[in-house]
């Protein structure tokens, strides 16, 4: 039985292999994958000759589909071996799970990524590595670690569509073939697994934590209450790559837009809530 060649067959199994599905090599593979079709058809229906031109159009489909197919088992290899990078799972990979229905693969899944992060946390944290971040700038800490604790290419991470663990990378030093890299690798060392996917960010989890020191002990918290503004929550939102402030109602939010103007910054009204004890004392 034969496969059909869709575009997005092409692209999901082209990505499994870390490659780029351009448009030349969808169209290629979809051109050639039908001329083998259309040949087979006519094999079958034709009386078994010695056709060189048979033979010629025949090995430059196999050429074109061969790549195709040494993803398959390449794929179905490390299925075997218990080693499905995250990548493989969904083809809305990089989507935030927003549901609490959820499968038994989902939870297996999600029970696997966190102990991947609490080994990340508990023990390789604060970062000794060659990509260590910056000093700290305030000192605000998240799970006990300041701004400076984490690698310099490190910007969160969160749990996928498929109960995967997602690794967010700072866009300097996020490339295409990631997992070639050398802070890759040593990210997968520290994580105890590369059963965990990348992409690209803006900013990197230091840059977040020091722009919450600037909004729990800095300039920035105290302009926006000098402005009138009580705010109601603020924290790290590690798929946005952001932190998100919590204000009460739109006029709060432009006068905080006019303040906190780095896109870092993303406000959001919540309405009319009780602010806790812990957050008055904040500011």
């Amino acid at each position: 039985m034969s496969e059909k060649f869709t575009k997005r067959r092409i692209v999901e199994l082209a990505e499994k292999l870390n490659l780029d599905p351009s448009t030349d090599l969808t169209s290629k593979i979809e051109e050639d994958a039908e001329t083998y079709s259309v040949m087979s058809r006519r094999t079958r229906n034709s009386n078994k000759e010695d056709n060189p031109m048979k033979k010629r159009i025949l090995i430059s489909a196999g050429a074109a589909c061969a790549l195709l197919v040494m993803g398959v088992c390449l794929v179905l290899f490390f299925g075997n071996n218990n080693k499905a990078y995250a990548d493989y799972y969904s083809y809305e990979q990089f989507d935030l799970n927003m549901t609490a229905e959820v499968s038994a693969e989902f939870i297996e899944n999600q029970n696997r990524a966190n102990k991947m992060f609490s080994q990340f946390v508990m023990e390789k944290l604060p970062y000794q590595g060659k990509y260590k971040a910056p000093a700290a700038t305030g000192e605000y800490t998240v799970d006990g670690n300041r701004a400076d604790a984490y690698p310099d290419y490190f910007g969160g991470t969160y749990i996928n569509v498929d109960g995967k663990l997602i690794v967010t990378i700072k866009d300097t030093y996020f490339e295409k073939r990631y997992r070639e890299a050398d802070w890759y690798k040593e990210l997968a060392k520290m994580l105890g697994s590369e059963d965990f996917a990348c992409r690209p960010v803006k900013y990197n989890y230091t840059e977040l934590v020091n722009g919450m020191s600037d909004m729990a002990f800095g300039s920035l918290g105290k302009a926006i209450k000098e402005a009138g503004v009580e705010v109601v929550g603020f924290g790290v939102n590690d798929y946005s790559n952001g932190i998100v402030i919590d204000v009460k109602t739109e006029e709060d939010a432009a006068i905080v837009k006019s303040i906190a103007t780095s896109d870092m910054f993303i406000t959001a009204v919540v309405g009319d809530v009780e602010i806790t004890d812990c957050l008055k004392d904040t500011y």
